[in-house]
């Protein structure tokens, strides 16, 4: 669904509609925003996954290997 919902922007061009989300209260909600931001808004998105990957849990964990994919060019996007 996520996956639907992101190519669905990218066809419209709207990608950007997901920057307010890197603010959201959520952490995943930022972490969904930010690892799909990296493709259009890197110098947004990618320090919001830095500041993610400093925390324990999932959430970071996430956040750590999507900014290790990405930095490496191994990250694609749906």
């Amino acid at each position: 669904m996520v996956a639907a919902v992101y190519r669905e922007l990218s066809r419209r061009r709207k990608q950007r509609l997901l920057l307010p989300l890197l603010h959201s209260a959520e952490p995943w909600v930022r972490s969904w925003a930010a690892a799909h931001g990296l493709e259009f808004a890197p110098e947004q998105a990618a320090p919001v996954l830095e500041v993610l990957s400093g925390k324990n849990g999932f959430v970071a964990f996430g956040a750590r290997m999507t900014l290790k994919q990405w930095r490496e060019g191994k990250l694609t996007f749906p």
